[in-house]
């Protein structure tokens, strides 16, 4: 009988352990999708804003008889359609990188969420800092004693 409840024992601290193990995996697969997403979102809005200073066409190199100035796109004077279409999503992507590079580091911060943040933000004044901030109306005042 002895033996049998070492082994339920065992079997149960074996349990807890891979569950421990388990949740240990999921705070580090969620760090990696994350670092991973930053890198991702870095890169995009680097490219996107290469893409914009340097535009596909090229630029013009000096004035031109036709009104055409140096530096204007080559794209933009041969076929508008596709450089309104190209600026377009240049700059939602290039806005959505930025956003999802932002959102990784400002929302999730230390495993806290955005909510959590905001109801533990400091009084203006600086003081109570930790506290809920209470809404504006009834304030009751303290008994002194």
């Amino acid at each position: 009988m002895a033996a049998t409840n070492t082994r339920i024992m065992a079997d149960a601290s074996a349990g807890t352990n891979n569950q421990q193990q388990t949740a240990g995996n999921n705070t580090s697969t969620e760090y990696l999708l994350k670092k991973y997403l930053l890198l991702l979102a870095t890169l995009v809005a680097t490219v996107t804003y290469a893409a914009g200073m340097n535009l596909p066409g090229g630029s013009w190199l000096e004035d031109t008889p036709g009104g055409a100035a140096a530096g204007d796109s080559i794209l933009r004077e041969t076929n508008y359609r596709r450089y309104i279409v190209f600026y377009c999503f240049n700059a939602i992507s290039f806005a959505a990188s930025l956003l999802v590079g932002l959102l990784l580091l400002i929302l999730h911060q230390d495993g806290k969420g955005f909510d959590r943040q905001l109801a533990r933000a400091p009084d203006r004044a600086g003081g109570d800092a930790g506290r809920p901030v209470r809404p504006h109306g009834r304030l009751r005042r303290r008994q002194q004693p």
